[in-house]
């Protein structure tokens, strides 16, 4: 039991300003990690969040501006928290999560997201991971998983202007990292449709799947790489070899 003396001290502990910045800081986190979910589907695909599995999201100049002032907002939200008075582990999360925040804003406002691949990495390459990242266990599943692909071409298009915006202002990758990574875009670009690694988890489809629906579901997959993966990899390749690789910066240094 609980002493008379005792009560209103826990109620004074529940109800301290400590606990009450711990509860909105946690909860700010948790909204902003919601939001980036959404925001980054293949991220979410990524964590093993997969609300999202059906999209592909956006890059282009508008949806990185709607980030920036978002982000923005939740630091201004940030600011109003005391962080002094959190337990020491939460300060150093609020510390983290500010760094966070303040990288991302700044990486928009610098047009960090013009140069959207490195020397090492790239969002054409990366795409290929989906088909093992992504659960198909289902022909829902299945059916996510094709509208994704179907969402290939507008998000490589996207890709494209904010290259080009990069290429307006010198803003790009150096000339000399380039040579021969045409032909990681160009191998995904061609050649049969069963053989792109866009078309795998489709060999695979589950017992459990009804035969006929399997069948559909093969001959969807089929054709939305014959017809959509393909040709906006190759209008990518396209770009790259005859635009961007002409353009790109002769110079090496992060300052130029």
């Amino acid at each position: 039991p609980v002493s008379a003396t005792e009560a209103p001290r826990s109620e004074a502990v529940a109800a301290s300003p400590s606990a009450d910045a711990e509860a909105r800081f946690l909860a700010l986190v948790e909204r902003e990690w919601q939001w980036r979910l959404a925001q980054f589907p293949q991220l979410a695909t990524g964590v093993g969040v997969h609300d999202h599995d059906d999209r592909l999201g956006r890059v282009d100049a508008v949806a990185q501006q709607e980030r920036r002032r978002y982000w923005e907002g939740v630091l201004a939200e940030l600011d109003r928290i005391d962080i002094d008075t959190l337990p020491p582990a939460r300060r150093i999360d609020a510390r983290i999560f500010r760094d966070q925040l303040e990288s991302s804003v700044d990486n928009i406002r610098l047009g960090d997201w013009q140069m959207p691949f490195n020397a090492d990495s790239s969002f054409w390459s990366g795409l290929t991971f989906l088909p093992r990242r992504q659960p198909l266990a289902t022909a829902d599943d299945y059916r996510r998983y094709i509208r994704r692909l179907e969402a290939v071409p507008a998000l490589f298009d996207q890709y494209i202007g904010v290259m080009e915006a990069g290429i307006a202002r010198g803003m790009t990758v150096p000339r000399a990292t380039l040579g021969g990574r045409d032909r990681s875009i160009a191998q995904l670009a061609e050649g049969d449709p069963e053989a792109s690694p866009f078309y795998a988890p489709f060999k695979r489809i589950p017992a459990g799947v009804p035969a006929d629906e399997a069948d559909a579901l093969r001959e969807a997959g089929r054709r939305v790489v014959a017809e959509a993966v393909q040709p906006a990899y190759a209008k990518l390749h396209v770009f790259f070899r005859d635009t961007y690789v002409p353009n790109a910066r002769t110079t090496l240094a992060a300052h130029d």
